[in-house]
């Protein structure tokens, strides 16, 4: 998460906030979010919601990075503000929020924010305002084919590419020939469970044995681990928020399914 926030702080520095002072009588036409001595940033988050254990501790880590370049001068002499508006998860807050941070606060850019839904409902009210969307921590494939591309500044590849990389490197390194998926029926989710569908639709030797969709508040996975452990299953790709991932891996060790293998997708 730092490298990502670093990351970010440099996609910010190139986007624009230049300071170019050569010609000071010259007219420059002012940039929204951007004074003298600050730069506005927004984000929308999960702060109370099933994903507030993955945007929490994004938040907090986004903050420490931008206290750190504050007390070094910030950018360019301009200090870091990362206004954040917690949407729950919830796709309606989220528009209301992105509303109020592109209207209301006039932030320069709105970073790490979390939710493929969530972003895709903002990316409008962002495109028509100019307001870039950078280091999203939502990497569903429509993040790469809606909206206006001059804006968006991502961090790595699709849900749906990386499973399906991952799940055929251990086809290839380990032998796994059984694969499962757990998956809450989301884009996120339905990413992860497509990309899962097609490895082995798409590999002789790799047999898709179970899908099994699960409530994002689901804590009691016991039911589904044991009929995935007695159908043969080597591979369990995860597509669950934090804590119920974290369940899950401990049930199964619990139950004493010491082989099981589980990917997940960098959400």
């Amino acid at each position: 998460m730092k490298k990502l926030c670093l990351t970010a702080l440099a996609a910010i520095a190139l986007v624009g906030c230049s300071d170019n002072k050569d010609e000071e009588s010259a007219a420059v036409e002012p940039v929204r979010g951007v004074t003298d001595t600050e730069i506005r940033l927004g984000g929308m988050h999960d702060l109370s919601g099933v994903f507030a254990a993955f945007s929490s501790p994004a938040v907090q880590v986004a903050n420490d990075m931008f206290e750190e370049v504050n007390e070094q001068g910030g950018i360019h002499g301009r200090k870091i503000r990362y206004i954040v508006e917690d949407h729950a998860y919830q796709v309606p807050k989220a528009t209301q929020a992105v509303n109020k941070l592109v209207s209301r606060d006039e932030v320069f850019a709105m970073v790490m924010s979390l939710g493929t839904p969530h972003n895709l409902a903002a990316f409008p009210i962002m495109d028509r305002n100019n307001v870039p969307s950078i280091l999203p921590l939502a990497l569903s494939k429509p993040m790469e084919e809606q909206g206006d591309f001059r804006y968006r500044y991502v961090f790595g590849p699709s849900y749906y590419d990386g499973v399906l990389k991952g799940v055929n490197k251990l086809v290839e390194t380990d032998g796994i020939e059984n694969l499962c998926v757990m998956y809450i029926p989301s884009d996120f989710g339905e990413e992860v469970n497509q990309a899962a569908t097609d490895a082995a639709a798409n590999n002789d030797a790799l047999n898709l044995l179970e899908s099994s969709s699960h409530r994002p508040d689901e804590s009691d996975f016991t039911g589904t681990l044991a009929r995935l452990r007695d159908a043969g299953c080597e591979l369990v790709a995860v597509a669950l928020p934090v804590r119920p991932i974290i369940t899950v891996v401990a049930t199964a060790k619990q139950m004493g399914w010491d082989d099981a293998k589980f990917i997940v997708s960098q959400a």
